[in-house]
């Protein structure tokens, strides 16, 4: 292989993560993700209709995610700028991705569960039209509006496929939504310059950094109290605390790396790092399901 063809390999691998990271994917997968965790809580079998709810779970990711950016692309010049050279680049494209996610959305979820089609198009509307102004008068409204609704996608299997609400999947819900305002939080800690002079009230700006990095290890040790509750009552199995165990000490990795990475380096930890943490649950999940046969 010559320079020029492995410079073209090199650009091409380059442009495919820029599109995995920056085009709402990464993201978009780490919503199923969730989704997929709710699905071995309820030891559902991998069939057409789990399909439908993964790929409902993306696309109402997708399209929530991509919109809010494009519509945000001067103010995340400051704090995104990749992100942002990325999505400007296609920006045409990226307007017509998010129609096709939206009716797709529409159409699978309306031909298969009302209630389903319900809740994805309440998702939708919280995504794109939340009350921004509130996040300069609220401490953390930002990361608690956003944490919450996102993380009801733990409910989605049960709207499809017209199941009750347990304690187990309550429970993983408090779970996930702790660790959604535990990211949530650390990404307002690369924006805290540019959220300082617009006036949000992020927990960052209030705060500081380091009380900020100090708060978030709290959160990620409480996160899982929810879990031992529900296997001390009977409800989460073993097999699904030891699955997410490691979680604890995947993000202590990323926590202690704030103070020591440059802003392009933490940009990075939270891109990849912070929304892949639902893809290493799921993964890890997995593995122990088919490794022990549960």
């Amino acid at each position: 292989m010559n320079k020029s063809e492995s410079l073209s390999i090199n650009r091409l691998f380059q442009a495919v993560w820029n599109e995995f990271v920056y085009g709402g994917h990464l993201v978009s997968i780490s919503n199923f993700s969730i989704v997929i965790c709710t699905i071995v809580l309820l030891q559902i079998s991998f069939d057409l209709d789990v399909f439908k709810i993964i790929s409902l779970s993306y696309l109402i990711t997708f399209f929530v995610y991509n919109y809010n950016h494009i519509f945000e692309l001067d103010r995340d010049a400051i704090s995104n700028p990749e992100r942002t050279k990325h999505l400007s680049n296609a920006l045409e494209i990226y307007r017509t991705l998010i129609i096709i996610a939206f009716l797709l959305f529409i159409y699978i979820s309306g031909v298969t569960s009302l209630k389903a089609l319900i809740y994805l198009l309440f998702i939708a509307i919280v995504g794109v039209f939340y009350p921004k102004h509130l996040t300069k008068k609220i401490t953390a409204f930002k990361n608690i509006y956003t944490a919450f609704f996102w993380s009801t996608i733990v409910f989605l299997p049960l709207l499809f496929l017209d199941l009750e609400l347990g304690p187990n999947v309550f429970l993983f819900f408090v779970f996930v939504l702790i660790r959604s305002i535990l990211n949530a939080v650390y990404y307002d800690i690369k924006d805290i310059d540019s959220d300082k002079r617009e006036g949000l009230k992020t927990l960052p700006v209030i705060i500081g950094k380091e009380a900020t990095v100090n708060f978030l290890h709290i959160l990620n040790i409480l996160s899982f109290c929810p879990l031992i509750i529900g296997f001390y009552f009977g409800v989460i199995p073993l097999i699904f605390l030891v699955g997410l165990v490691p979680v604890l000490f995947y993000a202590l990795f990323y926590l202690t790396r704030v103070n020591k990475a440059s802003d392009s380096i933490f940009r990075n930890l939270s891109y990849v790092m912070v929304d892949g943490e639902y893809i290493f649950w799921a993964l890890s999940l997995l593995s122990i399901k088919y490794l022990f046969g549960v």
